[in-house]
């Protein structure tokens, strides 16, 4: 194949590339593989939420001209929101094609398909690990870009507050402390059923946790005073109903050497597990030939470039994620030493 001649090879259309990046293989992010968000595509980069001061509602559409405030709450207020576009740009050069042919047994097309496959799988890495980083955030209250900066922050935006219970391992209360969280968030989540719960920890705050003696002595009496506490740490340490683990993940920023941490360090996050907490939504890339359809999480697309020397691309994702009822998330902080 003639490197011109790929432009009208169906193998590198938009939609046989991104049909290749969503199947592609890649390691499960934590947070992904937990199911805890319901994700949908939309067919705009936009979307509406109204906000009552303890659930985000999406807006439902009507016909123009038509008023509908006679039935929605008067505290009620919509909140627009934008989905973040996340390109990550390919360039191949022909010689990289030309290499790989000249190795292998491969035809010119096996040869072109394996080298964008290549580049596809390392661009969607990048993104499954920066949308990762944003289900992380809707979780934390804050959603951060490449560069650790914020990009939204939950609680300001929706004009709540909820100050961090703070975690003092030697005071012997954390049951005490758990069961007032967990109260806290049933008041926020109405009559929706939990199934189970789930405490989120930064790495300082998960080893104070675990060592706490109120936590070590309970889970000894379940265990038969037995000291292997956890039979397996990837199920996590369980403690009065409510399963904790460590969630040390962290990525390096565009710039190279900022190191960006999903979850701070010292705080932990009570997730009750229920339909509908979080809601993730994926806006179509912006591509012509993708106008009007359902966002899919990753998008691909190649071009020739001039002289035919080679091939210019991108990937790409455009997603944002939330929380329905924020304060159903309860924040704990670590005390800090001789504090």
């Amino acid at each position: 194949m003639n490197l011109a001649q790929f432009a009208a090879d169906p193998h590198f259309q938009v939609t046989s590339l991104t049909a290749a990046i969503n199947e592609a293989r890649t390691a499960p992010s934590l947070l992904a593989s937990l199911g805890l968000f319901e994700e949908r595509g939309i067919t705009t980069t936009t979307f509406e939420l109204e906000f009552d001061g303890q659930v985000l509602t999406l807006v439902m559409p009507g016909e123009r001209g038509e008023s509908k405030q006679g039935q929605k709450k008067a505290n009620r207020r919509k909140i627009p929101f934008q989905t973040v576009h996340l390109p990550v740009p390919m360039h191949i050069k022909a010689d990289e094609i030309q290499n790989v042919r000249a190795f292998g047994s491969q035809t010119e097309q096996q040869a072109l398909q394996a080298v964008v496959n290549e580049h596809l799988t390392l661009a969607r890495q990048r993104l499954v690990a920066t949308r990762e980083l944003m289900r992380a955030g809707a979780i934390t209250g804050k959603v951060l870009d490449a560069e650790g900066n914020v990009l939204l922050d939950i609680y300001e935006r929706f004009g709540i507050t909820q100050a961090p219970v703070e975690f003092d391992p030697a005071a012997k209360k954390t049951k005490a402390m758990l069961t007032a969280a967990k109260t806290a968030s049933k008041k926020n989540l109405g009559q929706a059923v939990v199934n189970r719960w789930l405490l989120m920890c930064g790495p300082d705050y998960f080893n104070a946790y675990s060592e706490a003696d109120d936590v070590v002595r309970g889970l000894q009496n379940k265990n038969g005073n037995s000291n292997d506490l956890i039979d397996d740490m990837t199920d996590g340490l369980n403690f009065h109903n409510v399963t904790a683990f460590a969630y040390d993940a962290s990525v390096i920023g565009e710039d190279g050497e900022t190191e960006i941490a999903y979850v701070p360090s010292d705080e932990a996050f009570l997730i009750p597990v229920t339909p509908g907490l979080f809601i993730g939504r994926n806006a179509p890339a912006d591509y012509v030939e993708t106008v009007g359809t359902l966002g899919l999480p990753f998008y691909a697309k190649t071009v020739l470039e001039p002289m035919g020397k080679g091939i210019t691309g991108e990937a790409q994702s455009n997603p944002l994620y939330l929380p329905t009822r924020p304060l159903a998330i309860r924040r704990f902080k670590l005390k800090a030493p001789g504090g």
